[in-house]
Parts: C-alpha cells; sequence; structure tokens
C-alpha cells in the first residue's frame, strides 16, 4: 500500500509539472506572438502617420492657392483704380504661388518619409509612380491674359487642373508610402525560454489624399476661392509585389 501510494504521488507531482511546464510554453508563445502582431500594428501605424502628413503638406499648398487667388482677384480689381505698387504686389503673389507649387510636392514626400520614420518606421519610399506620375502633384497653373497677343502673355491667377480617373481618384493629389520594419522581435518563448526565432522584416503600404475645394470659382469671381482643403486616409489603390 505504501509503495502503490507513493508511486500514485509521484505520477501527479510528474503531471503537475508536466503542466506547469506546458502552460509555461503557452505563455511565452502568446505573448512573444502578441508582441510580433504589436510590431506588425507598429508598422503600419508609421507608414499611416507619414502618409498623412504628406498629404496635409499637398493640402496646406492647396489652401495657400485659394488665399492668394483671393488676394490676386482684389487686387487685379484695385489695380485699375491705384498706382504701380499694386501690381508689385500681383507680381509678388504670383511669384509666391510659383514657388509653392514647384517646392510642395517634394516637401511632400520628404516630410512623409520623416514622420513614417520618426513613428517607427525602420525605412520609407513613395510609391506614387505604381498608377500615376512619380511625384504628387498639386494640379494647378497659371492662367493668362491673351496669351497670343503680340506673343506677350499676361500672367494671372492659378487655375485648378483636377482630373480624376478610375486608376487615380483623387488625381495626382496624394501620397502613396511603403514603409518597412527590420529585425522582429522573437517568437516561441524568445524572452522567457531563450528559443526565439525572428521573421524578418514586415512591409506596409499607406495611402493618403487631398479632398475639398476650391482653388478658384467656376466664373473666376464667383464662387470666390475656398481653402478647406484637408488630407486624409484612403484605400491604396495599387500593392507592389514584394520579393
Amino acid at each position: 500500500m505504501y509503495r502503490a501510494g507513493s508511486t500514485e504521488k509521484g505520477q501527479a507531482l510528474a503531471f503537475i509539472g508536466l503542466l506547469l511546464a506546458l502552460i509555461l510554453v503557452l505563455t511565452a508563445v502568446v505573448t512573444d506572438v502578441g508582441e510580433v502582431v504589436l510590431w506588425r500594428m507598429g508598422v503600419q501605424n508609421a507608414v499611416d502617420a507619414g502618409g498623412k502628413a504628406g498629404a496635409s503638406v499637398l493640402a496646406d499648398g492647396l489652401n495657400i492657392i485659394a488665399v492668394t487667388n483671393d488676394a490676386l482677384l482684389a487686387l487685379g480689381i484695385a489695380a485699375f483704380f491705384s498706382s504701380g505698387a499694386t501690381l508689385e504686389k500681383v507680381r509678388q503673389l504670383q511669384e509666391l504661388q510659383d514657388d509653392i507649387v514647384r517646392v510642395t510636392p517634394g516637401l511632400s514626400l520628404a516630410i512623409a518619409i520623416k514622420v513614417a520614420m520618426e513613428n517607427g518606421a525602420s525605412g520609407a519610399v513613395p510609391l506614387n509612380g505604381l498608377n500615376g506620375s512619380k511625384k504628387p502633384s498639386l494640379m494647378v497653373s497659371r492662367e493668362y491674359f491673351l496669351p497670343h497677343l503680340f506673343g506677350h502673355r499676361i500672367p494671372l491667377w492659378m487655375k485648378d487642373d483636377f482630373q480624376a480617373g478610375k486608376a487615380r481618384a483623387f488625381g495626382d493629389r496624394f501620397i502613396r508610402l511603403g514603409g518597412w520594419r527590420n529585425s522582429s522581435p522573437t517568437l516561441f518563448g524568445g524572452k522567457l525560454l531563450g528559443l526565439g526565432l525572428q521573421t524578418g522584416r514586415a512591409y506596409s503600404l499607406a495611402e493618403a489624399a487631398v479632398y475639398g475645394y476650391r482653388v478658384l470659382g467656376r466664373w473666376v469671381l464667383w464662387p470666390l476661392p475656398v481653402p478647406k482643403y484637408k488630407a486624409r486616409l484612403v484605400p491604396v489603390s495599387a500593392r507592389p509585389k514584394y520579393r
């Protein structure tokens, strides 16, 4: 009887030990898998933040164009009743608009990459060229008065050249950003058991676009320009194949 009881007690202890070991392994695996899931979510959050920040730069550029168009319309009317100083202000505003159109696309990409990496991405790259132009664009251009009169063009305001298509619902007013993170957290009890493996890089895509209105009214003076452009995340319209 003593031997039988001792055997049963030993079997119970062995079973409990095995159960505790199994619980420890499962806890380690669940903990590490959870960390990997959060790590991958972090990549997506990083490129989302970068894409939206870049698109916000585009939206700000369009809002500045709308505000300066308002000013140009007012100054254009005032120029008929004032001196050459008004025309000089008109020229300065037009130069500001030209600078905004030239600088904003590249700046938006730089800001997108910077913000993505500040939020945890190991690297990021713009991917607008997958189904659009290589760089985003404000899609505005200078309007001229009597452009063919004696070979001299009189510059006026900025007009809206926005054109949407099936592949580009927001025209070129968008940022598509690809980002990645190197060396994931360890799997299979890496921290608790010292048996961890790494899954390598994780990739994510994000796309953000500009919506709103209005750079210039349909009839120029009416309705007036409205600086209400904003950026928002949108579904990615083209996905590259990573090798």
